[in-house]
């Protein structure tokens, strides 16, 4: 599915939210955003920077 492929970048790639948007043909951030939230139940940015402490305290 293709909002798996958005946290794979957002988890494990420096992809930012708006390339990750325009990777998945989303005609902006925002609606970008609104449909990750609804798949995960949580922003995009917030789903990063959780990923982000957690690989960084598992090593």
């Amino acid at each position: 599915q293709r909002m798996s492929l958005a946290a794979e970048w957002l988890a494990h790639e420096q992809v930012l939210v708006r390339e990750a948007a325009h990777r998945l043909g989303y005609p902006d951030q925002y609606q970008f955003s609104r449909a990750f939230k609804r798949v995960f139940g949580i922003a995009p940015a917030e789903f990063r920077r959780g990923h982000k402490i957690a690989t960084h305290s598992a090593g």
